[in-house]
């Protein structure tokens, strides 16, 4: 009987525990803090460094000894005291946990190399340790960085800068089918240009052939109009002896 006793008021203490608990994070707490956890803001940027070494050469003979290569800055800003952002990577389902105390005044920077792959990143925001409703979830955002896009280097999009497809960085894949009809669309483009510019040569030929016969025509008939006048006059010298 005594420890049933004991079991019911150690239940009733740790049930009271939770009500003040409960009780101290208010709806007025939450609120303040889910308004501090909305202005939580996350951007990439993307960075290019060269990195010297080894890397071959090309048929000409020439060696690479550097090249350029992409990478992302993620930025997350307008963290605070109360709130403590996690950044949950879905390609390897690791989280990162970013606090005002290890940021640079609410802002926080890190590198992210993966430039070949689309990375999704749920942004959850908690209550820090430091309010009334610690680890209480205020906010889940959604972040996502772009995949390098192999058919911006092609002609076809060089030609093309404005076409969604033609991007250098993109958020859904490119299929090989859009990028075949566009290049298909740029070659009937370029083969109409130089029809055109070819049109234009003939044109221009067959001008100067009608020209040049013109110019003969001319110089023929000032030949024999002269011959007539030079028989003409001959006739004329002789009728007179």
């Amino acid at each position: 009987m005594r420890r049933i006793s004991l079991y019911i008021t150690f239940l009733f203490s740790f049930f009271l525990l939770l009500c003040v608990a409960d009780a101290s994070c208010n709806n007025d707490e939450l609120l303040k803090y889910k308004n501090e956890a909305s202005q939580v803001k996350v951007i990439y940027e993307v960075k290019t460094e060269t990195i010297k070494g080894d890397f071959g050469e090309n048929d000409g003979g020439t060696k690479f000894s550097e090249i350029d290569q992409d990478y992302f800055n993620i930025i997350i800003s307008n963290i605070t005291e109360n709130i403590n952002v996690i950044l949950h990577n879905k390609s390897n389902n690791s989280d990162q946990v970013f606090t005002y105390q290890n940021s640079d005044n609410g802002t926080v920077t890190f590198r992210w190399n993966d430039v070949s792959n689309i990375t999704n990143f749920d942004v959850n925001i908690v209550a820090s340790n430091k309010t009334e409703c610690s680890s209480e979830k205020l906010l889940t955002n959604y972040f996502t960085t772009p995949k390098f896009n192999i058919y911006s280097d092609y002609a076809a999009c060089k030609n093309n800068p404005d076409e969604s497809i033609c991007a250098k960085y993109v958020t859904n894949d490119v299929s090989y089918e859009s990028f075949t009809k566009l290049a298909e669309k740029e070659e009937k483009k370029i083969i109409k240009e130089l029809d055109k510019e070819e049109s234009s040569k003939n044109s221009k030929k067959s001008f100067s052939d009608k020209k040049g016969f013109i110019i003969f025509g001319i110089i023929a008939l000032v030949l024999v109009a002269g011959i007539i006048a030079a028989l003409a006059i001959i006739r004329k010298q002789r009728g007179k002896f």
